[in-house]
């Protein structure tokens, strides 16, 4: 009700100066306070000034936010709080209450103001207009993301360890430590790998094949040290093989998209793969490991959502019972837009001589390189490209053309020229239409060279496909994907997948059908077989069961019919989140798959055993991540799958009286993760300045606040900022301030550690209070400091609310002299009983 008091006022006092006829309406935007003043009727001057104010903030003209705020006759202004948060600019509502919670005087700005020109109230709209030095250019918008000043500081490690083996299969592991560091303006970034081979030699890499620093500005970059020449963001480099040296100690420059927003999606060349058995899926590109996912048996589409934008080749593998099954190369495509007819040219340049810094990344010869890559936007819709790269005796030159044809088709032609491959053309097009959409690709290479390949291999390359992905209805999709290859292997493949969701038995059930025909090996067999997958949930929704059923080839050729039964079942362990178990059979026998997900605050990734049923052989693996933080605030560590590939991020010490409670950090960016009591890291995004929302589970919120509740941030790549939060376990305390003649006290400030408040006119207030701390600090421009006498006989307790009655506060002249504490303090008579 009071809320609702505070808005209908501003209102009220508009039809009253409107009524007073257009003789008496005084022009508000350029009257001082006082004199907007004397145009109010005197019954309404109670309601505006030492009493809480609802009021819209404007900074140089632009809505900020509205607030609640006290505004004095004397002309001063203090903000009490947001009533809402600022979308637009995140980091500015806390610079402006932070500017605000004292009282500032109305006018021209002078002292200790920044860049506060002047601030003027409006009683008529109820605005505050606040007028800074960047008035002239607030119309402006930027292009870029401004670089926090000062730069950050602070280290990003990211741990990551791959373990595979069995009885007749050899040791692999690979153990990778990815470094991001910022060091003021600087971005630092570095790989140390070391790995173990399967193959029968077993050979061990140690390998450091990055170690560089990187400056970014508006629109350009500069890279020095040693590094793996790449081309990111919105330059898209023709495809041609052997188009990068190893790692390179040089220099690198060109433009860059670092400081513009980046929108995760898809590839616009949706990636396929069939699987005959439970396994695993691996994305690599320049021998890097993108992105990794589970699959079932069957015709299935891989997350592209997570892989960086571009247009560039990836290395896809599947892994099934331990063993390499197939791998392929694919393109992502996925180009971000320019359409900016202003900046028509994008480039990157390097040249160095390739080498490492520690161990081999490749060939033995450190040959000096130098090459690059130009983009010219020839029309909105149409990009032209070249890149050209020399080291040693090798060279490449390739040629592009990117058309959008519409929003909804894209087309794709590059073509290429290596002294040691060949040369060839490559052809991608997309259709994207109401509910599906169709991808059409054709690459083809004739070998030129002698040195690579014998007389009997060198030929036409050539492969051909057609992707094709259509959404039937809300809870059918249909999916096909035609091949034909030329070459090694030859001969046309097909596979056909349809997905169906429905309640059966009353739960939700998953339908998967599948079926292919396509090339085996280099010897003109053939791969066909059918197979179907039900999946759903029988009685916990907790626990899946998945039965599958079919036919395929086997790896000796012949037919080979199969079936499986899996149970997965999802866990409350702090640690192991999910287990599964899959057993299936086909005509060699039994195999069985066990897979276990863990999910730790230290650590995350999954476990895995299988045994075949080809040889009976017992296999496993590991694949664990996890992530180390190094900034101001100390070390912290996270298993969180998002700190995992977090570019900045934010250590949070949590000081808590209510561990129980569940405490949420939401980014405005959209990303979110749970606290807990103690140390937490939280990947924030790089570059653009935002601020975290902590905030409990709507569903079970406590009685408690949290200081501070938004935390602002602005960091460079691996930059990790530091805030210490208080969660406070509160009560709700309403009364009435009165001075010793038990008359009420309007205007004064009633603050605790965890909340604060106005008094109304007739001396009401309702704030937060903790009960760790149970006292009350009244502020008052008369009656200057003190503490708030708690009546302990009058106050009553109703659940998480407490009624105090009047409360009056103890000012130096109500005591006795030799009572009186030193200049104004306080005393407090009695507690209230918590």
């Amino acid at each position: 009700m009071k809320q609702s008091k505070r808005l209908i006022w501003p209102f009220a006092v508009s039809m009253a100066l409107a009524g007073e006829g257009p003789a008496a309406a005084p022009n508000f935007q350029e009257l001082p306070l006082t004199a907007q003043s004397r145009s109010l009727p005197s019954d309404f001057k109670d309601h505006f000034f030492d009493v809480p104010l609802a009021m819209r903030v404007e900074i140089d003209g632009q809505f900020l936010s509205d607030a609640m705020g006290v505004l004095t006759e004397a002309g001063r202004v203090q903000l009490i709080e947001w009533m809402r948060e600022s979308g637009d600019s995140p980091q500015d509502a806390a610079r402006w209450f932070q500017f605000l919670r004292e009282p500032r005087a109305l006018g021209a700005c002078g002292g200790d103001c920044g860049d506060v020109v002047a601030l003027h109230y409006n009683l008529q709209t109820s605005t505050l207009s606040i007028v800074t030095s960047q008035a002239e250019r607030a119309g402006t918008v930027d292009r870029y993301h401004h670089l926090p000043d000062g730069g950050s500081r602070g280290l990003l490690l990211r741990n990551a360890l791959n373990v595979a083996g069995g009885e007749r299969q050899s040791l692999a592991a690979r153990y990778t430590v990815d470094a991001i560091g910022s060091v003021g303006q600087w971005t630092g970034i570095g790989t140390v790998l070391g790995s173990q081979s399967a193959l029968a030699d077993g050979e061990r890499r140690h390998l450091v094949s990055r170690l560089y620093l990187q400056r970014e500005t508006h629109g350009h970059f500069v890279r020095a040290g040693f590094f793996v020449p790449d081309y990111q963001g919105r330059l898209r480099a023709p495809r041609a093989p052997d188009a990068f040296p190893d790692t390179t100690a040089g220099v690198m420059v060109g433009t860059s998209d670092a400081l513009e927003i980046a929108q995760s999606s898809p590839s616009m060349a949706p990636l396929h793969v069939t699987a005959n058995r439970q396994g695993v899926v691996e994305v690599f590109r320049d021998g890097l490991l993108l992105y990794t996912q589970p699959v079932e048996a069957g015709l299935q589409t891989i997350n592209t959502t997570s892989l960086p934008a571009g247009v560039y080749e990836v290395e896809v593998r599947l892994v099934e019972d331990g063993q390499l099954s197939s791998t392929r190369t694919e393109l992502i495509y996925k180009p971000t837009t320019w359409g900016d007819t202003g900046r028509r040219w994008r480039y990157a340049l390097f040249g160095g001589q390739e080498r490492a810094v520690f161990g081999k990344s490749g060939r033995d010869a450190d040959d000096l390189t130098a090459g690059g890559a130009v983009n010219y936007l020839a029309h909105a819709q149409l990009v032209l490209g070249a890149s050209i790269q020399q080291t040693g005796d090798r060279r490449t030159a390739s040629a592009s053309a990117d058309w959008a044809v519409t929003d909804a088709a894209k087309l794709f032609v590059s073509g290429f020229h290596s002294s040691e491959r060949g040369f060839g053309f490559d052809l991608q097009s997309m259709l994207l239409y109401r509910g599906g959409s169709l991808a059409v690709s054709h690459n083809e290479a004739r070998e030129a060279s002698s040195r690579l390949l014998a007389a009997s291999s060198r030929e036409r390359l050539a492969s051909s496909s057609i992707a094709w992905s259509h959404q039937w209805s809300t809870r059918t999709q249909v999916s096909g994907y035609l091949t034909h290859t030329q070459g090694r292997t030859r001969g046309t493949g097909l596979d056909l997948g349809l997905t169906h969701q429905r309640k059966l038995f009353g739960s939700d059930a998953h339908l998967r059908f599948s079926a292919f025909d396509r090339p085996l090996g280099t010897l003109g067999r053939r791969d066909r077989g059918l197979n179907l997958t039900l999946t759903m949930a029988l009685g916990d929704s907790r626990r899946s069961y998945s039965m599958s059923a079919g036919t395929r080839s086997d790896a000796q050729g012949g037919r080979d019919h199969h079936a499986s039964l899996g149970v997965r079942q999802s866990l409350d362990h702090p640690a192991l989140r999910q287990v599964g178990l899959t057993a299936s059979m086909d005509r060699h026998g039994l195999g069985l798959n066990g897979t276990a997900l863990l999910r730790h605050e230290l650590v995350e990734g999954d476990l895995f055993a299988q045994r075949s049923s080809l040889n009976g052989a017992w296999s496993g693996g590991a694949n664990l991540n996890s992530a180390v933080a190094i900034g101001a605030g100390g070390v912290a560590v996270s298993g969180d799958q998002q700190a995992a590939w977090a570019d900045a991020g934010m250590i949070i010490d949590v000081d808590t009286d209510l561990p129980e409670a569940s405490l949420w950090a939401q980014d405005v960016h959209g990303a979110g993760l749970q606290l807990h009591a103690g140390r937490n890291f939280v990947p924030v995004t790089a570059y653009r300045a935002g601020k975290l929302h902590l905030e409990f589970d709507a569903v079970a919120a406590p009685s408690a606040v949290v200081q501070p509740s938004l935390l602002p941030y602005h960091l460079n790549k691996g930059g990790v900022g530091y805030q210490t939060v208080r969660v406070l376990k509160t009560v709700t305390v309403i009364g009435r301030l009165v001075d010793h003649q038990q008359q009420p006290i309007r205007g004064g400030r009633v603050t605790n550690h965890a909340g604060h408040a106005v008094t109304e006119a007739d001396g009401l207030f309702a704030l937060e209070m903790s009960e760790r701390n149970p006292q009350l600090v009244v502020k008052h421009a008369d009656l200057g400091e003190c503490l708030a006498e708690l009546a302990p006989d009058r106050a009553q307790r109703e659940g998480d609310v407490l009624l105090l009655g009047d409360v009056s506060c103890l000012v130096e002249a109500e005591l006795p002299p030799e009572e009186q504490a030193p200049p104004r303090a306080a005393a407090l008579r009695g507690r209230s009983p918590l």
